[in-house]
């Protein structure tokens, strides 16, 4: 309760108090007078006078109440006037304290009007100089439109990708619209960040502004394959071919999502299409080599892939996928060197320094093996495959500790090797040891 109701509520009691007597006095002469009106039997000259005494003294009695009842009133206005003098003096005061504040503050307020014109102007440039930037995305950017599976472009082109990414984003910011092919560029910059959610939920974005642009829907099957996404993704590039069916990048795209179902023959055929098309296309070559790889036409593959390298020697998959075909046709020494050559090119890779590790093996040089297999943890320390086998190759060389050190590492990453290493006759000296059996049991 504030403190006006409070003020409120005691001038009322006090008004009641000063009310309550006088009622009590009109009260008790109205009895008085009921009494003596009653008791008397006859209209005497002295009762007359009596009478007409006793309505003086009632008249009397009336004008004094409306007087004090006056002087009630006139008190209750005073107090009013004196509260509400009192409230208005310090209403008064408040205004006159803020009015100093505000004039005390006023050059304060000044200075941040000024910064604040200066800020919008230079947003005004800003704004001006994105509107511009987004009518003029390079030629280099629009040559590489087509996400590939397999194949990162240049540093150049990815770096083109990021300031047109950025630039978007600043545009998007200051609320500039956006068109289907802002959000195509940027879904590009994110596929070449690894940020792949955000890759596809920009081609959706664009897709929804302009539903019939094929090399959009090839690009969500790319997206969608690398999230693992692949009955979706073949949807999305069938899409694609439908709208332009000679469009060879999409039937390469079409392979690469079929190649991860394992329906092998349809890469074929979907890699096929895309050569036929596109002549003297690279990937689509080495993508042949893999298919017919994994399904045991070595000679075919390796006629597949020399092609492939043919038409570009700096093909870094390429030459993997050869080191492949080679080693699964006992060519070891061949192998190591098309190794050497594909992480010449691309160092990063641990399945190709996992492959030389087995081809070092299998030639039985078990050190640079095991160093080749550091190689590949040291890129991938999840690796059970290649921690499984440098346990192999430490129980070669009779090892017996880092053996069971790599393979217990083995089996945390993948619990289902213990059954291969009850089996594995690179283990035979260890099959009676008793850390071997707690290990594998």
């Amino acid at each position: 309760m504030n403190k006006k109701n409070l003020l409120f509520i005691y001038l009322a009691i006090i008004t009641l108090i000063l009310i309550f007597p006088v009622n009590g006095q009109q009260n008790n002469t109205s009895e008085t007078n009921n009494t003596n009106l009653t008791s008397g039997t006859s209209l005497t000259q002295e009762n007359i006078i009596n009478e007409a005494q006793r309505d003086v003294d009632r008249s009397l009695d009336i004008l004094n109440m409306v007087a004090t009842l006056i002087g009630v009133l006139i008190a209750v206005i005073a107090i009013v006037v004196v509260v509400l003098g009192a409230f208005g003096f310090f209403e008064i005061q408040k205004w006159k304290n803020i009015r100093k504040d505000s004039e005390k503050h006023q050059e304060e307020i000044k200075k941040y009007v000024e910064k604040a014109e200066k800020y919008i102007d230079k947003m005004d440039h800003i704004y001006e100089k994105a509107k511009r930037n987004g009518e003029e995305i390079s030629n280099l950017v629009k040559q590489h439109k087509d996400l590939s599976p397999t194949e990162i472009p240049s540093k150049e082109v990815i770096d083109e990708f990021d300031a047109v990414g950025r630039n978007i984003e600043t545009r998007e910011t200051l609320g500039l619209p956006l068109k289907a092919e802002d959000y195509f560029y940027l879904a590009n910059d994110y596929y070449y960040k690894k940020k792949y959610n955000l890759a596809l939920e920009n081609l959706k974005k664009s897709i929804e502004l302009d539903p019939n642009v094929a090399v959009t829907w090839s690009n969500k099957a790319v997206v969608l394959n690398k999230l693992g996404r692949h009955e979706e993704a073949l949807v999305a590039v069938d899409k694609a071919i439908r709208m332009k069916p000679d469009y060879a990048d999409a039937w390469l795209n079409k392979g690469a999502v079929l190649f991860k179902l394992e329906r092998y023959e349809d890469v074929l055929e979907a890699v096929d299409k895309a050569i036929k098309l596109k002549l003297d296309y690279a990937e689509a070559y080495s993508n042949k080599s893999a298919a017919l790889y994994k399904l045991k036409r070595y000679d075919l593959a390796l006629e597949a892939v020399d092609e492939a390298i043919r038409i570009n020697p700096d093909y870094a998959d390429a030459w993997s996928n050869k080191g492949s075909i080679l080693y699964m046709k006992d060519l070891y020494d061949e192998a190591i060197k098309v190794y050497d050559k594909a992480i010449f090119l691309k160092p990063n890779n641990p399945k190709v320094w996992h492959e030389k590790g087995l081809a070092l093996y299998k030639l039985e040089r078990y050190d640079e093996a095991i160093d080749a297999y550091d190689k590949a943890i040291f890129q991938k320390p999840n690796f059970s495959d290649v921690f499984y086998d440098k346990a192999c190759a430490y129980s070669l060389k009779n090892d017996k500790k880092n053996s069971l050190k790599n393979l217990a590492k083995a089996i945390e990453l993948d619990s289902e090797v213990k059954e291969d290493a009850k089996g594995d006759e690179d283990f035979k000296t260890l099959w009676d040891d008793k850390d071997f059996k707690k290990l594998v049991e």
